[in-house]
């Protein structure tokens, strides 16, 4: 996993303290979310609610956003967004 990151993200990973494991489990557990050429990974409420039981731990990731170039499959950043789908214009495939 960790060829796949930038170094912008490892940066932002360490800054604001997200795991290599927390990026996995968005990847694993949330529908993509295309816009701008990038993949969005969003571990939202309704994610949490419904994994709470298979992946105990899953609470303390929820507003997780992980950004993916869509081209070479590169982890761009990361960060937290509780509102990131509120004003967020991407589409679902």
């Amino acid at each position: 996993m960790r060829e796949n990151l930038t170094r912008h993200a490892i940066l932002r990973m360490s800054l604001r303290g997200v795991s290599q494991d927390a990026i996995e489990l968005a990847i694993d557990v949330c529908k993509p979310i295309y816009s701008k050429g990038a993949e969005f990974y969003f571990i939202g409420k309704k994610i949490v609610k419904r994994y709470i039981d298979i992946v105990p731990t899953i609470e303390k990731y929820e507003g997780l956003v992980v950004v993916i170039n869509s081209r070479n499959g590169r982890v761009l950043t990361v960060y937290k967004n509780k509102n990131f789908t509120k004003n967020f214009r991407g589409y679902y495939v």
